[in-house]
């Protein structure tokens, strides 16, 4: 069953921001496809015992990840600044 469809049509023509720093409720696609919202980063001082954090969930599933700031742009493209609420689900059985 999938429960949550990015409306991509929107992003026909769209360049992605190599150097943007993840913000609370944007919108990332990992280089696997899925698309993942910002919820918060931790750590804010950057310290080697204590590194920046993100903390990001699924919009297709829910699930809660957290990873490293440095890694991020390894595996993460910027999608857009928004409620993921605003595009429609689709649902299908």
């Amino acid at each position: 069953m999938d429960l949550f469809k990015l409306n991509t049509g929107e992003l026909d023509g769209w360049e992605p921001e190599a150097d943007r720093e993840p913000t609370e409720e944007s919108v990332w696609r990992h280089h696997s496809g899925r698309y993942y919202q910002v919820l918060f980063l931790t750590n804010e001082h950057d310290r080697s015992d204590y590194p920046r954090t993100v903390v990001y969930q699924g919009l297709e599933n829910g699930k809660k990840w957290s990873g490293p700031l440095e890694d991020w742009h390894r595996r993460m493209t910027f999608v857009s600044i928004i409620n993921p609420m605003d595009y429609p689900a689709e649902v299908t059985e």
